[in-house]
């Protein structure tokens, strides 16, 4: 008999079988390509996920799924995702500006610290610190429709003005306009 790392044949990981790591935190280990990883190998992020659902997935694992909280994700094994890494440092840092108006009141933290398994509780915290990102009449309104990737931009202006204190360069989406190249009225010499 081969020995192995696991104990019993029917221990070994598949690529089809993810298990439940930490039953208190709900961290999920799946095994492919030879390695553990903390999301299965066909994982996409949900496209047009609202700024409810994005943080509700960074704290709470989706148990159909078998997706850990995104907050536990290793950042490894988002590289094999389609903008996997890029989406997830968006999401951290959206979810790094809520917290932050959430420590500004000693209460609202003390309760969101205290509540990380109770979802309503969770989600009232949210809807106390949401109005930072109500930056126009159209998200007042409909804030709880949009997509969180709408707020990735507001988001990097917050942390830019609390971290450095000035506001963030103008947009470099306005090119400046190109110098004509003057045309030279001297003859090559032969």
């Amino acid at each position: 008999m081969r020995r192995t790392m696991f104990r019993e044949k029917d221990d070994a990981p598949s690529e089809n079988q993810p298990r439940l790591l930490f039953p208190d935190e709900g961290i999920f280990v799946h095994f492919w390509d030879g390695e553990q990883r903390t999301v299965p190998k066909d994982f996409r992020f949900p496209k047009k996920m609202t700024l409810q659902a994005l943080w509700t997935n960074w704290h709470i694992p989706a148990l159909g799924d078998k997706v850990s909280a995104y907050k536990h994700i290793k950042t490894a094994d988002l590289c094999y995702c389609k903008r996997g890494l890029g989406r997830w440092n968006e999401m951290r840092m959206i979810v790094h500006e809520l917290e932050n108006a959430i420590s500004k009141f000693p209460n609202l933290e003390k309760q969101y610290r205290e509540n990380m398994k109770n979802l309503p509780v969770f989600i009232d915290v949210l809807e106390k610190v949401k109005h930072i990102f109500h930056t126009t009449k159209t998200r007042k309104s409909r804030l709880s429709q949009m997509s969180w990737e709408t707020l990735v931009k507001d988001a990097r202006e917050m942390f830019r003005l609390r971290e450095k204190g000035v506001p963030p360069p103008p947009s470099s989406n306005k090119r400046k306009p190109r110098k004509q190249k003057s045309k030279s009225t001297k003859k090559k010499p032969a």
